[in-house]
């Protein structure tokens, strides 16, 4: 993702934010598990490529969305996110429609930028008109409500992330 310099300052100030809220994903035992499993297959066997692929398809889009996030906050593995996301066509929808759910910004935002992240990979996002379109009603909702919100650096980041994939299409 290419910043300018005051996005850039909003995404470190966010990746700190998001990175201290979202810690708590990582007491998950269920993604945990998940995780082990998915990064053995990926440093061994004969085909780890087919062997995860395998793996991740035979998940919820939930659960791999789940595996995504902790993958990035808790274990920092950028293999297994990869892999996640060159099997994630199908995780678009699901992600928006976390978004449009979540009551937390930090979460909203750090759903954007897997979604851009996953928009980066298979241009799965920017090319659906039904999902853009639920992205920027979250995205206009949000600016109605924006006066005097606590949150308001990881709004502009969440803000920033949706307007880039606007300008993708």
């Amino acid at each position: 993702m290419v910043f300018t310099s005051k996005a850039l300052i909003l995404a470190i100030f966010a990746s700190c934010v998001l990175s201290c809220s979202l810690r708590e994903d990582c007491n998950s035992r269920e993604a945990s598990a998940a995780y082990e499993r998915l990064n053995s297959v990926l440093e061994g066997g004969e085909s780890p490529s087919e062997a995860a692929r395998a793996q991740l398809l035979a998940m919820t889009a939930e659960r791999r969305i789940d595996l995504f996030l902790y993958s990035r906050y808790c274990k920092d593995n950028g293999t297994v996110r990869n892999a996640i996301l060159l099997n994630g066509g199908d995780l678009a929808p699901a992600i928006v429609g976390r978004i449009e759910n979540s009551g937390r910004m930090d979460r909203k935002t750090e759903l954007a930028i897997s979604l851009y992240d996953l928009d980066t990979e298979c241009g799965c996002v920017h090319s659906q008109p039904d999902l853009m379109k639920r992205l920027l009603e979250e995205k206009a909702r949000l600016v109605a409500s924006s006066q005097d919100r606590a949150d308001r650096p990881t709004m502009d980041l969440f803000l920033e992330i949706v307007g880039r994939l606007q300008q993708r299409q």
